[in-house]
C-alpha cells in the first residue's frame, strides 16, 4: 500500500484500470524482492559438491562405442550416390544451411532439401543392416 501512495502521481487512468495497475504494482514489487532476496540463498550445501565430482572423461567402452558408429557412418557415406553425399558434406559437416549448400552447389533449395531427405533415408537404411 505503501508504493501504491508513493506511485499515485505515475498513474493514468487512459493506459490501464485501476486494479491493473495496482495488481502490477504488486507483482513487481513482489518480483523485485525475490530477486533481491534469493541471490544470497541457497540450498547447496558446499561439502556436498565435492563428494559427487564425477570423471568427465568417456571410458575406454564409450570411445569403442563412438569408434565403432563413426566407421559405420563413414562407410555408409561412401555407400551414397555422389551428389547426395556431397550434399550432407556441405549441410552436416560443414554445418551450411540448405540455402548456403543450394547456393554453393548452384542447385535449386528444393533439390538440395530433397537430397539431404533421399540420402538420410539411405543411410538409414545402410546402418541397420
Amino acid at each position: 500500500m505503501i508504493k501504491i501512495w508513493h506511485k499515485a502521481d505515475s498513474y493514468n487512468p487512459a493506459k490501464a484500470n485501476i486494479n491493473t495497475w495496482v495488481y502490477t504494482l504488486a507483482r513487481n514489487s513482489r518480483i523485485d524482492y525475490l530477486r533481491r532476496n534469493s541471490r544470497y540463498c541457497t540450498e547447496i550445501d558446499p561439502t556436498e559438491i565435492f563428494n559427487n565430482i564425477e570423471d568427465a572423461a568417456d571410458g575406454p567402452f564409450q570411445a569403442a562405442q563412438q569408434k565403432s558408429i563413426e566407421s559405420k557412418i563413414d562407410h555408409g557415406l561412401k555407400q551414397l550416390p555422389a551428389e547426395q553425399g556431397q550434399v550432407l558434406a556441405k549441410v552436416y559437416l560443414e554445418g551450411k544451411s540448405h540455402q548456403e549448400a543450394a547456393g554453393e552447389l548452384n542447385l535449386p533449395l528444393g533439390t538440395v532439401k530433397s537430397r539431404v531427405r533421399l540420402a538420410l533415408k539411405k543411410l538409414e537404411l545402410l546402418l541397420k543392416r
